[in-house]
């Protein structure tokens, strides 16, 4: 399975200089086997995150792309709309999963507004920009990824 990560934060841009997020998310998806696509660190800007999006998914085709920033409450934070027009469908149920389970390690996952979805065969979790949620969100939302990956790769199947 292959991956790509798009790193979204203002100020690691402008300092070219790259958060332990986008690091942590690449070793944990390459611990379990998976391939590293691209991995790109962009502000946030929507015109860029939706290229990227797109590129990601429908150029490299990856199986899985994990943003992570830019989904929070203030007024730069666009990623949960911007990803929301380049999805072809929404997968409630993982932002669902990770606001009600990560709610439990840490309330501010609440107040999270990443979203979930599909474009193409390409499987599109937004993530939050801290690291603590992060990991407790990438435990979370795991299980259920490799599951549907599954069904996107091999639709006859079941």
């Amino acid at each position: 399975m292959t991956f790509s990560v798009i790193s979204i934060d203002d100020e690691a841009f402008s300092q070219d200089s790259e958060t332990g997020v986008g690091k942590y998310i690449i070793e944990f998806f390459r611990d379990k086997g998976f391939d590293l696509d691209e991995h790109c660190l962009i502000p946030r800007e929507e015109g860029m995150i939706s290229d990227y999006l797109m590129r990601f998914c429908d150029k490299n085709c990856s199986d899985l792309l994990i943003t992570h920033g830019g989904a929070g409450l203030s007024q730069g934070d666009v990623v949960p709309e911007v990803t929301r027009k380049a999805i072809d469908k929404d997968l409630f149920g993982l932002g669902d999963l990770i606001r009600m389970e990560g709610s439990k390690k840490n309330s501010d996952l609440l107040l999270f507004r990443g979203i979930s979805g599909i474009r193409n065969s390409s499987l599109i979790i937004n993530m939050p920009a801290d690291i603590e949620e992060v990991k407790t969100c990438l435990d979370i939302i795991y299980g259920p990824s490799i599951r549907c990956i599954d069904l996107l790769n091999n639709p006859d199947k079941y």
